[in-house]
């Protein structure tokens, strides 16, 4: 499902962009004629979270934001913008789109402590980190039913890929 949409938002963005350029041919042609249209810097957007961007596009009215492509970057934030076309500080038509690559975030994540939490917490926690929790449950006299007694392979603090499943284990009491 997930994959489905990244395919569909791409072919989205590539329709906006082919429309973008058809636009900025058709201004071009309009400028030689003599007629002026508006041209604006393009804002630096690289840093800064998707959402950001997304808010300060729709304040400024005169550009859009498509995102193209999620990748993984160990340096910039997950939800923040590791790219843009046009580069900052060029110049393009009011009303044009600059597209963006977005990171994914560190492609390798550390498990946090979930000892102790309540498996819905836990679960949560663990599903925000982009892991994928497994209930495990086992009999346990020292943790309440429904407490996470901890990770059945693993240990908090362990680095895994973006994406594995994490087995957790949840007392039955």
């Amino acid at each position: 499902q997930e994959i489905t949409a990244k395919i569909v938002d791409f072919k989205e963005a590539d329709k906006k962009i082919s429309l973008s350029m058809k636009a900025l041919d058709t201004k071009e042609e309009t400028e030689e004629t003599g007629s002026e249209e508006e041209k604006i810097d393009v804002p630096q957007l690289v840093g800064k979270s998707l959402s950001a961007a997304k808010s300060a596009a729709a304040s400024a009215n005169n550009y859009s934001v498509v995102v193209l492509s999620e990748e993984f970057h160990d340096t910039i934030s997950e939800g923040n913008i590791i790219s843009q076309t046009p580069n900052y500080g060029e110049k393009m038509y009011s009303g044009s789109i600059i597209a963006v690559t977005v990171s994914k975030g560190p492609s390798k994540r550390k498990l946090p402590n979930i000892e102790g939490k309540k498996l819905s917490e836990a679960a949560l926690i663990l599903t925000n980190e982009k892991f994928k929790p497994i209930e495990v449950s086992q009999s346990n006299q020292d943790f309440a039913e429904g407490t996470v007694i901890g990770y059945q392979d693993h240990k908090a603090g362990d680095v895994l890929d973006y994406g594995a499943e994490v087995y957790i284990v949840v007392s039955k009491g």
